[in-house]
């Protein structure tokens, strides 16, 4: 038993106050922790949810032998940080391929920003072809 004495009254306690105050912000403390881990455990939950619906997409991807326009492709200059290519700099490009000797069959190109260029050889002729804000899939094979 304390004695605690509360202006002229003693008061006898069978436990140690401070010993409770000091208990009791250490459970405060403990219910802090636990409700950040609650809620990290719900971020995990839903990050684990994001990737198994990712997998499921790729796999279906892999088992897929079609490929669907525009939602398989990716559109080139559609996002903030592309670079938005001048006619200057096409043209620019397009001298570069004039320059460039190809045989029957092969091609060229050059692409910077959301612009390319290609040069496709054909026996008779050459075809140049421009593009800005393309669409774009790459395709890797076994």
């Amino acid at each position: 038993m304390k004695d605690f004495q509360f202006g002229t009254a003693k008061v006898k306690f069978p436990f140690d106050l401070m010993t409770c105050m000091d208990e009791l912000a250490v459970l405060k403390k403990l219910q802090e922790v636990e409700a950040q881990l609650t809620e990290a455990q719900k971020e995990i939950q839903e990050l684990n949810e994001r990737v198994e619906a990712l997998e499921e997409l790729v796999a279906e991807d892999e088992e897929s032998d079609t490929i669907s326009f525009p939602e398989d492709f990716y559109q080139v200059g559609q996002h903030f940080y592309s670079e938005r290519t001048s006619d200057d700099q096409i043209q620019d490009m397009v001298d570069d391929l004039l320059a460039t000797e190809l045989e029957v069959g092969e091609f060229a190109k050059i692409s910077t920003g959301n612009a390319i260029v290609m040069k496709l050889q054909q026996e008779d002729r050459a075809m140049y072809l421009v593009a800005k804000d393309y669409h774009e899939l790459t395709v890797f094979e076994e």
